[in-house]
């Protein structure tokens, strides 16, 4: 029987842990391993539906699809736009420029954290457990700057330390998209 990855963690020994996250990065890889179309956005060419570009309405100049990074970056300053200052805005433009640019484009699941993960234990051939996973929430899956499943499944997580020793052992790191990410959530989501 599956249960979430948030529920069976507290059980998992080290070795479990290290299986699974295996298990989930190699499905992340096979993900990002899909020839990106000529646009950031979700499948078929949609708006995303990701906090940081949803809008009521989902407006095409914040919610996308974008042709490429730099008019996503210019849709996040956009969002930024409905609860910043325009100085803040000016700076903020800046440095969103010089951080999020120059990111391969690749299909992101867009909701990586431990609730959206389902494992089942198997008996292996050698008679030891075996794990199946199964990714779930795809709603915000689409077509992001490679950073974009890092900062997502680290900011947004930041209270759940179980899950944070094991995100680099999933995923790569990108620091200063993180830092540059972690402003963009404040102002849009506190």
């Amino acid at each position: 029987m599956a249960i979430t990855f948030k529920n069976s963690l507290p059980s998992l020994t080290q070795v479990e842990k290290a299986t699974i996250c295996s298990l989930i990065k190699d499905a992340i890889t096979e993900l990002r391993s899909i020839p990106p179309p000529d646009y950031l956005g979700m499948l078929n060419r949609r708006p995303y539906l990701d906090g940081v570009f949803w809008t009521e309405g989902l407006i095409p100049k914040i919610s996308g699809p974008s042709e490429n990074q730099e008019d996503m970056n210019l849709a996040i300053i956009e969002k930024l736009r409905q609860t910043e200052s325009e100085p803040y805005i000016r700076l903020l433009q800046n440095m969103v420029n010089r951080t999020l640019n120059g990111h391969c484009t690749v299909f992101t699941h867009g909701d990586l954290q431990p609730k959206n993960i389902m494992v089942e234990k198997l008996r292996g051939r050698d008679g030891g457990p075996e794990f199946r996973i199964t990714l779930l929430d795809w709603e915000s899956a689409g077509w992001y700057p490679e950073f974009w499943d890092f900062c997502n499944a680290t900011i947004a997580c930041r209270f759940k330390p179980d899950w944070l020793e094991l995100v680099p052992d999933i995923l790569d790191q990108y620091p200063v998209e993180f830092l540059m990410m972690q402003v963009v959530y404040s102002s849009v989501f506190y």
